[in-house]
């Protein structure tokens, strides 16, 4: 008979075979309903399984449109399998390496001069937050190592972030948790020189909801 180790290999392996296929399924059906929903042509070198924790592994991310230049070294996603074995594709975590990521936004303006108000005091062009948070999933777990972003929004304020790296948990942007570490954030305002904001070696950790970012933030560390 054999040893309950030996058993609990063989278990183990019987276990994988089914989890590796729904996996690498997951990982080219997430690709095939990026390219669905966003129309944007997308190039990965390889794909492949990522153990501990197990995770889809897509290497060398090249995406370009007419808006956005995109590339990522390594990109780690991991599919809720819950929802995964109920016949729905749902993100709970994304790794990304070495993000580089730059082009023009469809937000009104990122001078957070208006984003700031916007979300004190109710403003219309709350909006723009509004349907960023749209497009994130319900609950997700981020890690950035080394990005380097640089956007454009329609008035031509723009945000620029140097390498930058966190690890966020978002309820959408209801509660997010977490630390993020910056070189360089800096924000300028359409036409003008002087920037809004501009920072160096940036450390930010605790809990805020950004939508009420003033008066519903219980802890943050600046």
């Amino acid at each position: 008979m054999p040893e309950p180790s030996r058993r609990l290999r063989l278990f183990l392996r019987c276990l994988a075979a089914p989890l590796l296929g729904i996996l690498l399924l997951a990982g080219h059906a997430l690709l095939e309903d990026f390219t669905r929903r966003t129309g944007l042509a997308l190039h990965v070198r390889s794909i492949g399984l990522s153990w501990l924790p197990p995770a889809v592994q897509a290497d060398d991310v090249r995406i370009r449109s007419k808006e956005l230049d995109i590339s990522v070294r390594t990109a780690r996603l991991r599919p809720r399998l819950t929802a995964l074995l109920q016949g729905r594709l749902e993100l709970e975590y994304v790794a990304l390496q070495n993000p580089v990521l730059s082009g023009s936004l469809p937000l009104p303006t990122l001078d957070l001069r208006q984003l700031t108000s916007a979300t004190g005091g109710g403003s219309s062009d709350a909006g723009g937050l509004a349907r960023l948070d749209s497009l994130l999933p319900g609950t997700i777990q981020i890690e950035i190592d080394q990005g380097n972003f640089s956007f454009q929004a329609r008035d031509a304020s723009s945000l620029r972030a140097g390498n930058l790296s966190c690890v966020l948990h978002l309820r959408g942007l209801q509660d997010v948790r977490g630390k993020l570490q910056a070189g360089l954030i800096r924000n300028l305002a359409a036409g003008e020189e002087t920037p809004v904001l501009d920072l160096e070696n940036l450390l930010v950790e605790g809990r805020s909801r950004p939508l009420r970012f003033l008066s519903d933030t219980p802890r943050l560390r600046l």
